[in-house]
């Protein structure tokens, strides 16, 4: 990538969303995508809570690879930039009450702006 626009554009999105839309594949191959509050970022790693017994993170503990989708609206209307990315997501020490924390190590990440052009971002620059 030439340019630094996208990146910062990126930066400044996982700054402000508060929500992100992870998909992963079910026991029998169907595919499933769920919004999650985003509880922490950074760099290229996401967090957020979930129960330990939701058909995302059932499926997490028997098949890591997710994608991951992070996008603003502002009155019903797709803000400029999109985010796009596979990670590997992990369950981490569970909480009381059959939650967790879920860390979602991003492997690769793209940037998708008003002009529709999918680019990839390094994400060492996160």
């Amino acid at each position: 990538m030439t340019s630094d626009g996208p990146l910062v554009k990126v930066k400044s999105l996982l700054k402000e969303a508060k929500h992100m839309c992870i998909a992963v594949v079910t026991d029998d191959g169907s595919p499933w995508v769920v919004p999650v509050v985003i509880r922490h970022h950074r760099g290229a790693k996401l967090s957020w809570v979930s129960s330990v017994r939701t058909v995302h993170s059932r499926a997490i503990e028997r098949e890591p690879r997710i994608a991951i989708t992070i996008f603003l609206t502002q009155h019903d209307e797709w803000k400029e930039v999109g985010f796009y990315a596979t990670a590997i997501a992990k369950k981490g020490i569970p909480m009381p009450g059959g939650y967790a924390t879920y860390t979602a190590t991003i492997e690769r990440a793209w940037y998708n702006g008003q002009e529709h052009k999918k680019t990839e971002i390094a994400i060492e620059n996160l």
